[in-house]
């Protein structure tokens, strides 16, 4: 298999298991060293495969309902940049609101 597909569908599948809300196997998905990291432009950013996985714990307890549309893609062989547009309703605003206000964009 040519690497460049191979290195997209791995990227897909990281993506299908982040809409699943699978957080463990998003992060084997992942290098499981101190290469890891995350830039969350609003945060910071997270180091280590254990800063990688808290990242993930705290996203899928702050956005329960998380849903991630890729709007363009960007491939060369070794890097993959995915934009994205993430949708869901903070839980904060689950406990503050009713049912029927519309998700954060």
């Amino acid at each position: 298999m040519d690497l460049l597909l191979k290195q997209r569908e791995s990227v897909a599948n990281h993506i299908r298991l982040e809409n699943e809300h699978h957080w463990a196997e998003v992060n084997s998905t992942l290098v499981q060293d101190d290469r890891a990291f995350f830039d969350f432009v609003p945060v910071g950013q997270f180091k280590g495969a254990e800063g990688v996985r808290e990242l993930y714990h705290v996203i899928g307890t702050a956005f329960p309902d998380l849903h991630i549309e890729v709007t363009a893609e960007h491939d060369l062989p070794g890097c993959s940049i995915r934009e994205i547009s993430t949708f869901g309703l903070p839980t904060i605003f689950r406990l503050l609101t009713s049912p029927f206000q519309a998700s954060v964009r």
